[in-house]
């Protein structure tokens, strides 16, 4: 995956995580994020959120997105990220984790 693939999956699943909540613009979610504790300016949301800027959030800001939706950052990273049952990894017996979708009221 490079990084276009990376900007686009994060856009994504950033986009779908707003949907999910109704927040419709990048002002409202900096708003939002404020709110959790999680101050990230409009304009950081405003170049991910744009397929056509090729600046991109570094990783201190998608961690601070990420947590300011109470996931982890590497769930904004999958691809096709379910904004109600984001992936997660679950360890049975050895040592190769198992990945499963848990619904919001397991993760809450």
């Amino acid at each position: 995956m490079g990084a276009d693939d990376i900007r686009r999956v994060f856009r994504d699943n950033l986009t779908a995580l707003m949907r999910a909540r109704e927040i419709p613009n990048p002002y409202q979610l900096s708003i939002f994020l404020k709110g959790r504790g999680v101050p990230v300016s409009q304009r950081t949301i405003a170049y991910a959120l744009d397929p056509e800027d090729h600046r991109f959030a570094n990783l201190s800001t998608v961690q601070a997105v990420a947590a300011g939706f109470g996931v982890d950052a590497w769930q904004l990273l999958v691809p096709d990220m379910n904004p109600h049952a984001p992936p997660a990894i679950v360890r049975h017996g050895g040592n190769a984790p198992d990945v499963k979708r848990r619904t919001a009221k397991e993760i809450a």
